[in-house]
C-alpha cells in the first residue's frame, strides 16, 4: 500500500516524444458572433501572468488526497498508464515509424492513452468517480470548438484544448510577462489570440479551468468570475519531461471542482504594469474596418448606412460599393447599452443582386441575430430581425476561424449561386412556386459571411411523419428542382422545412451542385450559375434515394426511409 499523492508525485510522468512539428503555427481565432453572447461577469477584461498557479492546484491536490491509499493492482494499473505502449500494435510488433519518427498523431494518441485514462483512475480510485471525456464540442449558439470537455459523473469539471507542437513552441517565448488588456479583436498576433480564445471558451461555458496542450507543453487558464472586473489567470508554460506536475495540476482542477474545493484564489490588481504587444499587420481587411464596437474611433460609423434608399444593388461595375449596399449585424441583445454592442459591418457578394426585404428600407440596416435555430456543416442558423421591425427572418453564418474554414465560405457561395438560379427561375416563371426558403442576398465581411432568408417553421425529424400526400409534396420540390438542373445533395429530413403558409420547402443546398438525367429539362441561364466543385458528381444522378427515382425516373437503391 502506498500514498496516492506521493505515488503520483514520483511516477505520473509521462514519455516525452520528439514529434515533427505539424504545418500549422497559427491558432483559431475568435468569433465575433460569440463575442456578444458573454455574459457581463464572464468576460474576461484582462488576462495576467500567475506565475504561483500550477503550484496553488497541485497544493489544493495534495489536500485533498491526504492520506489516501493505493493498492498494489491500482499502482500496477497506474503505471501502465504512465508509459502506454502505444509504439506498439496488435501483435506486439514494434511500428517502425515510431522511433525513428514520432509523428503529431503519436502525441495525441499517447495524451488520450496515457494522460486522460490515468485521469479517469486516479478519480475512481479516489472516490469511484466517474470522468467522461466528450469530444469536438460546440458552445451553444457557437462556433468555437473545444476538444475535450471533462466531467466527473455529470458535473462538468474542465476543459482541455490541444495545440499543435509548432503552436505551442511559438507560444512559448510570446506569452506575456505580466499580461494585457483584452481587445476581443480578430487578426491578433499568436499569443493574445490563444489567450483571447481561452477567456472566450471558458466564458461562453461558464468554467472555470482550461488547459491548453500539445502533450509534452502545458499552459493552465483559470477564468476568475467577477461581477465587476473578471480576468483570465494563465501559467507559464510547463513541460511533461522528467515531470508529474502537468498532470497533478490537471487533476488537482478537476479534484477542486468535483470535491467543491476552492483553489487559492487570484486577484486582479489594477495598478499592475501590462504588457504592450506590438501586432503584426495582417493581410487583408483590418478588424476594425468591419467592427464596430461602440467607440468613437470606430472605422465604419451608424452614419455610412443610416440613410438607406430603395435600391439594394451594389455598384460591383465600378469597383465600389455603396452604403446602401451594406448590411451590419449583431448577436448582442437589443437591451444591452450602446457601448457594449458589437457589430459586424458586411458588405454584398460581387454577384449579390438580390433586395433585403421591405422592412429593412425604414432604417438601418442592422440585423439583430434574436434566437439561435441550429448548427450544420457549413455554420449556423439564427432567428433575426431587422432594426424597427416585428418581421422575423433567418440568417445562416459562417465563420472562418481557422484555415480550413475556408471551405465553409466556398460552400455558402455555392449555395447562394443556387438561391441565385431558384430565384431567377421563380422571376421567369420557369418555377410556379417557391421550392426554397427566399433569399434576401448573402454578404461577407471579416471572417464571416451570411445569407438571409426567409424563416420557416420548423424542419422534419423522420420521414415518417410525412403522410402520404405530403410526401408528394417532397417528391414535386425534388423533381422540380431536378428539372432545372440542380441537385441538392443532400436530402435528408432535417433538410426538409414547413413553411408558414403549412407547405414545404429545401433547405441547406450547401451540397448541391449542377443535376443531368432523363427528368430534367436543364437550361444554361441556371444552371451557369452553379459552380461545380465536385467533378464526380456532374451528369450523374447522386441522391441514392427514392425521391430521385420519383424526380428523375431512374431505378436506384433506396437509402433513405420514405
Amino acid at each position: 500500500m502506498s500514498n496516492l499523492h506521493d505515488f503520483l508525485v514520483e511516477h505520473a510522468m509521462f514519455p516525452f516524444p520528439q514529434p515533427n512539428e505539424g504545418t500549422s503555427a497559427d491558432a483559431t481565432d475568435i468569433s465575433l458572433v460569440e463575442v456578444p453572447l458573454l455574459e457581463r461577469e464572464w468576460k474576461a477584461n484582462h488576462v495576467v501572468r500567475d506565475h504561483t498557479l500550477v503550484q496553488k492546484l497541485c497544493s489544493t491536490l495534495e489536500n485533498i488526497l491526504g492520506d489516501t491509499t493505493l493498492g498494489a493492482d491500482a499502482e500496477n494499473d497506474l503505471l501502465s498508464r504512465f508509459s502506454p505502449k502505444i509504439q506498439f500494435n496488435r501483435h506486439g510488433q514494434e511500428k517502425p515509424d515510431w522511433t525513428g519518427n514520432a509523428s503529431e498523431s503519436h502525441s495525441w494518441v499517447l495524451f488520450a492513452k496515457g494522460v486522460l485514462e490515468a485521469l479517469g483512475d486516479c478519480l475512481c480510485e479516489y472516490g469511484g468517480y466517474n470522468l467522461l471525456t466528450e469530444t469536438e464540442q460546440v458552445a451553444f449558439r457557437g462556433s468555437s470548438r473545444i476538444d475535450y470537455v471533462l466531467s466527473v459523473d455529470g458535473k462538468d469539471g474542465g476543459l482541455l484544448q490541444v495545440k499543435s507542437p509548432s503552436v505551442m513552441n511559438n507560444v512559448r517565448g510570446l506569452l506575456p510577462q505580466n499580461g494585457i488588456e483584452l481587445t476581443w479583436a480578430r487578426g491578433q498576433t499568436l499569443a493574445p489570440k490563444v489567450l483571447t480564445k481561452a477567456a472566450l471558451i471558458l466564458g461562453l461555458r461558464q468554467m472555470e479551468w482550461l488547459f491548453i496542450t500539445c502533450h509534452n507543453y502545458w499552459v493552465v487558464c483559470r477564468l476568475v468570475r467577477d461581477d465587476h472586473h473578471p480576468f483570465l489567470a494563465y501559467s507559464p508554460m510547463i513541460s511533461i519531461d522528467h515531470s508529474s506536475v502537468p498532470f497533478r495540476a490537471l487533476l488537482g482542477a478537476i479534484m477542486s471542482v468535483v470535491r467543491n474545493v476552492p483553489v487559492e484564489p487570484n486577484e486582479f490588481n489594477p495598478n499592475m504594469e501590462l504588457d504592450t504587444l506590438f501586432e503584426q499587420q495582417d493581410e487583408g481587411p483590418s478588424p476594425t474596418d468591419d467592427i464596430d464596437d461602440g467607440s468613437p474611433n470606430s472605422a465604419s460609423s451608424g452614419e455610412e448606412i443610416a440613410n438607406d434608399s430603395s435600391n439594394t444593388r451594389n455598384t460591383h461595375r465600378t469597383g465600389h460599393r455603396t452604403a446602401e449596399s451594406r448590411l451590419m449585424i449583431t448577436s448582442s441583445s437589443q437591451h444591452s447599452p450602446e457601448f457594449s454592442q458589437v457589430w459586424i459591418h458586411l458588405r454584398p457578394f460581387s454577384n449579390n443582386t438580390l433586395p433585403l426585404p421591405q422592412c429593412a428600407k425604414i432604417g438601418n440596416r442592422r440585423l439583430w441575430l434574436t434566437c439561435f435555430v441550429g448548427s450544420g456543416s457549413t455554420g449556423n442558423v439564427w432567428k433575426c430581425r431587422f432594426d424597427g421591425s416585428g418581421d422575423f427572418f433567418a440568417v445562416k453564418v459562417v465563420e472562418v476561424l481557422r484555415p480550413a474554414d475556408a471551405d465553409k465560405r466556398q460552400r455558402l457561395r455555392d449555395e447562394f449561386n443556387i438561391y441565385l438560379a431558384l430565384e431567377q427561375a421563380y422571376q421567369s416563371r420557369q418555377l410556379h412556386h417557391r421550392i426554397a426558403p427566399r433569399c434576401y442576398g448573402a454578404f461577407e465581411g471579416n471572417g464571416v459571411a451570411v445569407l438571409v432568408l426567409d424563416l420557416c417553421d420548423g424542419v422534419l425529424n423522420e420521414w415518417g411523419a410525412l403522410s402520404d400526400s405530403e410526401r408528394s409534396q417532397v417528391y414535386k420540390l425534388a423533381r422540380d428542382l431536378h428539372r432545372l438542373g440542380i441537385s441538392h445533395g443532400d436530402l435528408e429530413p432535417q433538410n426538409i422545412a414547413r413553411t408558414r403558409e403549412g407547405g414545404f420547402c429545401l433547405i441547406d443546398f450547401s451540397e448541391g451542385g449542377r443535376h443531368t438525367c432523363k427528368g430534367s429539362k436543364v437550361h444554361g441561364h441556371f444552371t451557369h450559375l452553379i459552380d461545380i466543385r465536385q467533378p464526380h458528381l456532374k451528369n450523374r444522378c447522386v441522391m441514392n434515394c427514392e425521391d430521385c427515382e420519383a424526380a428523375c425516373g431512374t431505378k436506384v437503391r433506396p437509402r433513405c426511409r420514405h
